[in-house]
Formats: structure tokens, sequence, C-alpha cells
């Protein structure tokens, strides 16, 4: 067969002797009203967990889930239409959100607050602060190296905290494995 004809072939593409061809007429005009949308949704207690951190197996789907998430309740509560594309901004304000989630559910108010007199002596060694966007984070002897912030002042994590073993995973993975 010519390649000019490939398409013309009755088992290829257009359908063959076989199959039936049915147009779908259009909807009539009377059927433009909106039919009602069906909103499901639960209600959770404050125990519940907001994101199920087990779920996960990488940290970028962890956050890009909480961005996507984050856009999409932003939509719902201007009901204008905002960027359904997550951008870099969404990124990191979705990982704020994780961390400040992450450091609530782990550590109390009361062992971390310098005016409570319930502070054990591992808290007190560690300096602990919250930055500018809320994350708490350790203080230590290299305040006055030139270094970044995240080095200076590490963020507090959970040692046994799928979230601190998805940061670990993600830390190993960018470094190509070394160590």
């Amino acid at each position: 067969r010519d390649a000019a004809d490939h398409g013309q072939h009755p088992n290829r593409y257009g359908g063959g002797r076989h199959i039936r061809v049915r147009a779908i007429p259009p909807p009539a005009k009377d059927a433009e009203q909106k039919q009602p949308a069906v909103i499901s949704a639960t209600q959770g207690t404050e125990d519940t967990p907001l994101f199920d951190f087990k779920r996960y197996s990488s940290l970028t789907r962890l956050i890009r889930t909480a961005a996507t998430v984050m856009i999409a309740a932003e939509r719902f509560q201007k009901k204008n239409e905002t960027s359904r594309k997550i951008n870099s901004e969404n990124i990191r304000k979705a990982r704020i959100l994780i961390e400040k989630l992450v450091q609530h559910e782990t550590f109390s108010t009361e062992e971390l607050l310098p005016q409570s007199g319930k502070r054990n002596d591992r808290i007190t060694t560690l300096q602990i602060f919250a930055d500018a966007d809320g994350i708490l984070r350790c203080g230590g002897r290299l305040e006055r190296a030139e270094l970044p912030l995240e080095t200076i002042h590490p963020k507090l994590l959970p040692t046994k905290h799928k979230f601190a073993d998805l940061v670990i995973q993600d830390v190993h993975e960018r470094s190509s494995h070394s160590g």
C-alpha cells in the first residue's frame, strides 16, 4: 500500500466495517441550565492531621500536594480566578505550612517557651526561637559566622517523624547519595 492511503485503510483510524460511529446531538437550547453540584465534606477533630505524612514517598510530592491544596483553598475562599499553576512562591508557602504543622504536632508550647518553668535541659541548650515565618529554629555558636541562615540556625524537626525522614531522604538524593 501507498503511504498516501494509509489513513484510508478500513481497519485503521477511521474505524472498520464492524465499528459504527454515531453522532452525538448537541444539547437542546433549554438544557443550558446548570446542574447542581454535589460537594462532599468531612469534619475533622483537633486530633485529625491535615496531612497523613505516611502516605507520601517523597518530600517533593508532599510539598506539591500541600501547594495544590493551598491554591484550591485560596480559590475557594476568594471566589475569583487565581492561578491554578504551582509556582515557587506556592512551594515556599507550602513547605512553611508543613514545617509549622509538624512542629505544632510534635512539640508542645509549654516546653519550648522561655516563660514557662517546665523547660527541660535539652530544649534549653538549643536556644530555640521563632523566625519571621514562625518556624522554630535552634540558636548556637555560629551566630557570627558568615553563613546562610539555614546553616547558622537550623530548623527544629522531630527525630522520629515521617517528615524528618522525607527531608533526610530528599537531601540524600539531591547530593547524589553521598554519605
